[in-house]
């Protein structure tokens, strides 16, 4: 089956801001992140229930290199990525992100 993925533009903006943190730590690492991250993006696109669910809507997906857990939800043949996060973060941050993507619609 083929997959469609979409960023949330949430998870858009979490992309950008540890890009940025990481290029501001060492020059370059903000595009190593970003290789990473895309190679995660397309083993979820290419396998997506691979992923362990997070809960019942909801599945991870772990960066290699990178203490980051990419968040999604699958639903038939689409793919909505709703946030990168680190992997120490509470989980009451994924919550209020599911919250506030429930509320956009």
């Amino acid at each position: 089956m083929e997959y469609t993925l979409t960023i949330h533009a949430l998870a858009a903006e979490d992309i950008l801001e540890i890009a940025r943190w990481y290029d501001l730590q060492l020059a370059g690492l903000g595009n190593r992140f970003a290789l990473q991250l895309e190679i995660a993006l397309t083993a979820i696109q290419k396998n997506p229930t691979a992923h362990n669910k997070a809960t019942d809507e909801t599945r991870k997906a772990f960066l290699k290199k990178f203490p980051y857990i990419i968040f999604f939800q699958l639903k038939e043949n689409s793919i909505l990525i709703c946030a990168v996060i680190h992997n120490r973060r509470k989980p009451s941050v994924m919550k209020s992100r599911y919250r506030k993507i429930r509320k956009q619609g």
